[in-house]
């Protein structure tokens, strides 16, 4: 699936977002609180349920975000929305390169880095819709693969040789 779209709802109280346990809530979810270097309401987080619920999920997170103050913290949910509802492996599995495109172009302060492989994605475009906040609108795996050696073998047109 080379175009993954998602759903964004923000901001997300924290309690509703650890009542998401059903089922059907699973998706991503984009943390944002106060930095040292990147400021206040920074993007800091993103995170994925997998094959669990988003309010599962997001409960064994605190270990990533440490002491921040919880008050300071804001969510934002984002869901996979399609013509047509794929099979629930396939809906995870989308989820999962979303996230890692997610994390490789937006460098949240406490994810760790992806390094992306141009085999798995280079066909892969994230489109971001609704309440983003600092999530860029698309995401191509084209910029964001490590992968993509063509670019050295590109001529800048009009500079001197």
């Amino acid at each position: 699936m080379p175009i993954i779209h998602l759903q964004w709802h923000s901001p997300v109280a924290f309690e509703a977002v650890e009542a998401l346990t059903s089922d059907a809530d699973y998706g991503l979810y984009a943390i944002y609180g106060t930095h040292p270097c990147y400021g206040t309401n920074a993007l800091i987080y993103v995170g994925r349920s997998g094959n669990e619920s988003v309010g599962r999920a997001i409960s064994k997170e605190s270990m990533v975000y440490g002491d921040l103050a919880q008050a300071d913290l804001r969510y934002g949910i984002g869901r996979l929305t399609s013509p047509g509802a794929p099979p629930r492996q396939a809906a995870v599995r989308s989820l999962l390169r979303a996230h890692e495109l997610l994390v490789a172009a937006h460098s949240p302060a406490f994810n760790s880095p992806i390094l992306l492989t141009a085999d798995e994605f280079v066909d892969d475009d994230v489109l971001n819709w609704g309440e983003r906040r600092d999530l860029l609108p698309e995401v191509s795996a084209a910029r964001w693969t490590e992968d993509l050696h063509l670019r050295e073998s590109f001529i800048v047109h009009g500079e001197p040789t």
